[in-house]
């Protein structure tokens, strides 16, 4: 058996449904004058001026209709339609709530309710976010983002997602490189990339990394083997620096780092998306140095230096 609510978010709830007028009982509604008929058979009576004033579809309907005619909404719940009338009468005071979005959306965008769509978006900027617990935002970023591109939200929708996904940078995983390509979020991505280029032994390995396109791949490999490049010729110079020989903690460094991302050499066969590793070079093959020590076979080498 689940707990009751706590004590004031029932109070809310029961603030919430109490404020909510009766469009389908004709004494709660004064000033009528045309009715709305449902798909059920049901009427809900209404104003015509606040129709045509909060829908330009309806105004349009409004204006062509005979002076009784009822105004048909098709394939809508009736639920659902007395929230619209709710949100849009200037006497009703319901508050919107994240659960109602995706339909007051679909509605005021079919509807071309712009006042309505305004207030959902407005919604939208001020509670979407990451987190979970009781305090955590009511809308998730890929919500807000699949709603923006399905019901041609504004762009402040779409910029305030991409501003929130780079709040925290240790979130931009190959995930959010998805999100970010497709609903076009360009900052998004091009921070993915740098991201996902520092840690690449280890994203080339995620499967969801076929899912980026072939330039996205191509620029996240580049920018890694650049990094990585760097930091074996930092542990190359350490290794010459020591004269103790390969059983120096600078030599086993480099040959552990070497290893940890270069252990799987099929991975990058010529020809590949990451071809930039293997090819138009001349590699090492497991050249001894020392007792037993060897290098990865793909290590880039130019004349008698490692690079």
């Amino acid at each position: 058996m689940s707990a009751p609510p706590p004590a004031g978010e029932k109070d809310s709830m029961d603030k919430s449904e109490s404020e909510l007028i009766d469009f389908s009982d004709e004494s709660s509604c004064t000033f009528h004058d045309c009715k709305i008929k449902l798909d059920s058979g049901e009427e809900l009576y209404a104003s015509k001026a606040v129709l045509a004033l909060s829908s330009q579809i309806l105004h349009d309907a409004i204006t062509e209709c005979e002076e009784n005619e009822t105004i048909a909404l098709p394939m809508k719940t009736k639920e659902d339609v007395l929230i619209f009338l709710n949100l849009i009468y200037p006497r009703a005071s319901v508050s919107l709530k994240a659960d109602m979005l995706p339909n007051q959306l679909a509605i005021a965008d079919e509807l071309e309710a712009s006042k309505l769509k305004a207030k959902c978006e407005e919604f939208i900027v001020n509670n979407v976010g990451f987190g979970d617990g009781p305090d955590a935002p009511s809308i998730g970023v890929e919500d807000a983002l699949q709603w923006y591109f399905d019901f041609h939200c504004s762009e402040s929708v779409k910029e305030k997602c991409a501003e929130k996904l780079l709040e925290d940078t240790s979130r931009l995983d190959i995930g959010v490189a998805l999100l970010a390509q497709k609903f076009e979020l360009d900052s998004v991505m091009d921070m993915c990339v740098e991201e996902l280029a520092r840690n690449f032994d280890v994203v080339r390995h995620d499967p969801r990394l076929g899912g980026l396109d072939a330039v996205t791949v191509q620029q996240i490999a580049s920018k890694g083997y650049e990094r990585l490049k760097l930091r074996l010729k930092s542990f190359q110079s350490r290794m010459y620096s020591n004269r103790r020989g390969p059983t120096s903690a600078a030599f086993y460094a480099m040959q552990l780092a070497a290893r940890r991302v270069c252990e799987d050499d099929d991975t990058f066969s010529p020809g590949s998306t990451s071809d930039i590793l293997t090819n138009d070079s001349e590699f090492l093959d497991y050249t001894t140095v020392g007792a037993d020590a060897r290098y990865p076979n793909w290590i880039r080498r130019t004349g008698s230096s490692y690079v």
